[in-house]
């Protein structure tokens, strides 16, 4: 296995998170559970810190745009910008606005306060990721023991939710829409471990804490945040004869409509033109395909294969079925409810995201453990608890994929044509810290010329207010007339094009790189 272009401190945390989640399965054998536990959490943590590291720059094309808003919103949380200049020329379309509206608020919030705090840094706006990733390993662990019964059956499914690849991709920013759906699967999961255990108590506590995460999830990524009162209704629906407890769920759901509301009437109130804007971008994902996201039938189903490696879709589907039929009716209920309705809902959207039916990753997880142990229990018992061992480790190493990680975020020599890219993105890297020395002021200069979605990446790390294009002299006049520098970068285009009344930097001052074939 080649690892050759991971860093020093790559390797130190990929083995140190390697080396505590071995830990974990020596204690979980000892029936250390306690420490197991704990050893695995952090085990977690240390490979998603080992994500965040891996690349230097921000991912195109949502991290970028993620990025940049949040840094705006450290200063004004309510008010998100991705350009403050309402002077400059945009179409108004979520990749070219001031006011952005194209996600909910509540991961940005945890983006701007991790900027805050740390600074603008790419790893910075990854954290608030890792960590809920992380919190996904007690909780994925905790839904086994109230599906299951089973501490090895729970720590097994904890064992893969610490090493899988889709949450160490998705943390480092290289799965669209990144650390929106990071916060989302691990908001939606939290809100079905509180309704199982809800069920499991018929505590209004629990109901509360179910409506509190979904409201979380619906101000991360709207309707889906919600998903948990399909189960629950159904239940109900279930039980009707014998009268359940109604109250309790409409409680809970009064949360998330509640949060959903206040955030929609603000929006519509305080910003009423990007409101219209956005709120027509949304229904169009059920009747056509928006933006080329498109896909067959089986899109969802190849996803799996993709993210969950190395395992295939008919796998899970045979675990699921296996899971399914040994459960008692509620978790029936709950388990086909959710694997049935997200797949055929985004099967039937025409358009097609990699993470649209990624909540369901833990009950994924769950199943496949469960087939494990079943498998495993036919083994005599004296042989059984270190071959679990060995299988638990075998299983959490293949689900890392690390060769795949590899591949993905570095750069071989001689660079592979899949990876160039990733070499643009370094090499702009330098000609951006360049640029910042030829640049004064964000608050007074304006800068044009550089492709997008570099453009972005540029804002997000130095402040200033950075557009692809050349500007017209419309344009041009109206930024001065507002008290702002035009800066152009010539890049490649001659200087007879470069705009009256403007700054430019020449070629020779600053060359962009241009690597794409």
């Amino acid at each position: 296995m080649d690892l050759s272009q991971f860093t020093g401190a790559q390797l130190l945390h990929l083995a140190l998170g390697l080396a505590l989640i071995l830990g974990a399965i020596v204690a979980h054998l000892r029936e250390r559970h306690a420490w197991s536990l704990g050893l695995l959490t952090m085990g977690a943590l240390v490979l998603r810190v080992f994500s965040i590291l891996l690349d230097p720059y921000l991912s195109f094309w949502d991290e970028v745009y993620h990025a940049a808003v949040a840094r705006n919103m450290v200063q004004a949380p309510f008010h998100p910008l991705l350009y403050t200049m309402g002077t400059l020329p945009l179409n108004g379309y979520w990749t070219e606005t001031t006011v952005w509206l194209h996600k909910p608020p509540f991961f940005l919030w945890q983006m701007a306060a991790s900027i805050g705090l740390f600074g603008a840094e790419p790893w910075a706006v990854r954290l608030p990721s890792a960590l809920w990733t992380t919190v996904l390993v007690p909780v994925t662990y905790r839904m086994a023991i109230l599906l299951t019964g089973q501490r090895s059956i729970a720590f097994l499914s904890a064992t893969l939710t610490a090493c899988a690849f889709y949450y160490q991709e998705i943390v480092s920013g290289a799965v669209n829409t990144d650390h929106n759906d990071a916060v989302l699967v691990s908001l939606v999961a939290c809100s079905w471990w509180a309704w199982l255990e809800y069920q499991r108590s018929m505590s209004y506590r629990w109901a509360l804490l179910t409506g509190l995460f979904s409201a979380a999830a619906v101000l991360t990524k709207w309707y889906i945040g919600a998903i948990v009162f399909l189960p629950w209704a159904l239940v109900l629906l279930s039980q009707w004869g014998s009268r359940p407890p109604i109250r309790p769920l409409l409680f809970a759901l009064a949360l998330p409509v509640v949060a959903a509301a206040a955030w929609i009437t603000y929006c519509s109130h305080r910003f009423p033109d990007a409101a219209d804007m956005q709120w027509s971008l949304v229904a169009p994902q059920f009747s056509t395909t928006v933006e080329a996201h498109r896909g067959p039938w089986s899109y969802h189903l190849n996803i799996i294969h993709e993210f969950v490696p190395p395992w295939s879709s008919f796998l899970i589907i045979a675990a699921l079925v296996l899971l399914f039929l040994k459960s008692p009716p509620e978790h029936r209920i709950f388990i086909a409810s959710l694997v049935l309705g997200i797949h055929l809902v985004f099967g039937w959207a025409p358009t097609k995201m990699p993470s649209y039916t990624m909540p369901l990753l833990p009950i994924y997880l769950i199943a496949l453990a469960h087939l494990a142990h079943l498998l495993l229990f036919a083994i005599s018992s004296r042989a059984r608890p270190w071959l679990y061992g060995l299988v638990a480790a075998v299983l959490a190493f293949s689900m890392l994929a690390i060769e795949r990680t590899h591949h993905r975020h570095t750069v071989a020599e001689p660079l592979l044509v899949e990876q160039t890219p990733r070499r643009q993105q370094l090499a702009m890297l330098e000609a951006q810290e360049r640029l910042v020395a030829l640049l004064d002021d964000p608050g007074r200069q304006v800068v044009f010329n550089m492709p997008a979605p570099h453009s972005i990446q540029f804002i997000f790390r130095s402040g200033f207010n950075t557009k692809e294009g050349v500007p017209d002299a419309v344009a041009v006049a109206a930024l001065i007339a507002a008290g702002y520098e035009v800066v152009v970068l010539q890049d490649t285009l001659p200087m007879s094009s470069m705009p009256a009344r403007t700054t430019v930097i020449t070629g020779e001052q600053l060359a962009l790189p241009h690597l794409y074939p």
